[in-house]
């Protein structure tokens, strides 16, 4: 577990199901990163349920300013419950 942590903690590109929370701001909100579409990264904004889109830099510096901060993988069967019920 402790390496698979370190891995997605290192890792430029979030892996899909990561869920990252708000440290400020927006604290409360949460971002679950969906998919790397080439040049952005779709993600969704819990608990409102929109989906929210993020370029690598944009993603990159807000980890970096720890204005997000990783939390967990979810279970597959969250994280399709979570994806059915996007507001676009």
């Amino acid at each position: 577990m402790f390496k698979f942590l370190q891995t997605v903690l290192s890792s430029k590109t979030p892996r899909p199901r990561s869920l990252y929370a708000f440290t400020k701001h927006r604290r409360g909100d949460f971002v679950l990163f969906i998919q790397d579409n080439q040049d952005v990264y779709e993600c969704m904004q819990l608990p409102d349920l929109f989906q929210v889109f993020f370029t690598a830099e944009e993603f990159n510096e807000c980890i970096n300013e720890k204005l997000l901060d990783f939390v967990e993988c979810l279970p597959e069967s969250v994280f399709e419950v979570c994806v059915n019920n996007i507001k676009k």
